[in-house]
């Protein structure tokens, strides 16, 4: 009987341990700028962009059907946030070295 009553109490222990964890990233979070070019593109400021406001940039307006990941039609922030985004070199940095012509 107390070997059940162990094991029970250990089931129980590591039940309540395994609901304690580190607090997700949330992906819906975005970057800075992220955020800037998201709420420019969400003109109607519905918190998504729809394909006709994605066309005001055509990066976005290509990539669409790729990014709208529950096809619904419209790209929500944590949809965006999980797009890959453009690289762009640091402001000391030139264009990547290549052979002179």
């Amino acid at each position: 009987m107390q070997t059940l009553t162990s094991l029970a109490v250990m089931l129980f222990a590591g039940t309540a341990l395994a609901q304690v964890r580190e607090p997700a990233t949330d992906p819906a979070t975005l970057t800075p700028n992220q955020q800037t070019v998201f709420a420019s593109l969400d003109r109607n400021h519905d918190d998504r962009v729809s394909k006709v406001e994605a066309a005001a940039d055509d990066g976005l307006a290509t990539r669409f059907a790729a990014l709208d990941a529950n096809a619904d039609g419209y790209i929500d922030k944590r949809e965006y946030a999980r797009a890959p985004q453009p690289r762009v070199p640091a402001p000391d940095q030139g264009p990547p070295a290549g052979p002179d012509p």
